[in-house]
């Protein structure tokens, strides 16, 4: 498993549980916001440093264009259902 720092595994967890509660990805202002960070350049940083580790995608000069990939999902303990592809939470029953 590649090994995150306590601020890049904190950045893929709000932007996770966000997207999970708000049905759409947090702005750079949201995740700066809530991770302390004033600068969204200094956020930049920590999305392009998830993205190179296959974390997240994200798009070019598009507003919430930021999404988790399937190895981000598993990083935060979500597996793929192998009959439907939607993600299941730890400890709960596929449907």
């Amino acid at each position: 498993m590649i090994k995150l720092s306590p601020r890049r595994l904190a950045t893929l967890a709000f932007v996770g549980s966000f997207m999970r509660q708000q049905g759409k990805a947090p702005t750079m202002r949201e995740i700066g916001a809530h991770l302390g960070v004033g600068s969204t350049n200094a956020v930049n940083d920590l999305l392009r440093a998830l993205e190179r580790g296959g974390f997240v995608t994200c798009g070019v000069a598009q507003a919430r264009s930021l999404a988790l990939t399937e190895l981000g999902w598993r990083r935060l303990g979500f597996m793929k259902c192998a009959h439907c592809g939607s993600l299941v939470e730890p400890g709960k029953a596929v449907a």
